[in-house]
């Protein structure tokens, strides 16, 4: 991304970018620098952990939060996403 920004005529104003918890420490920089230099992130594949990883470790929390807020376990994983600073992209 910084040798697009030292090159680019326009600045680039949208990064979409594959955010989910399994990824997010791994995301996080990329996360911080569009939020200093106002880029939007937009967030694919969002619901991997229950649509293609279910049965890993995010399962009991996300069905506990779920519950709590009386909420789907797509809704929370949503909202997960928003809280990051992202758009959902689905």
């Amino acid at each position: 991304m910084e040798t697009l920004m030292a090159c680019a005529k326009i600045k680039p104003v949208v990064n979409q970018i594959l955010l989910h918890p399994y990824v997010y420490r791994r995301q996080k920089p990329i996360l911080e620098y569009a939020a200093k230099n106002g880029i939007v992130i937009e967030a694919y594949s969002a619901l991997i952990p229950i649509t293609s990883s279910p049965g890993g470790p995010l399962d009991k929390p996300l069905n506990e939060i779920a519950a709590k807020f009386g909420a789907t376990t797509e809704q929370i994983l949503m909202a997960w996403t928003k809280a990051k600073g992202a758009v959902v992209v689905t």
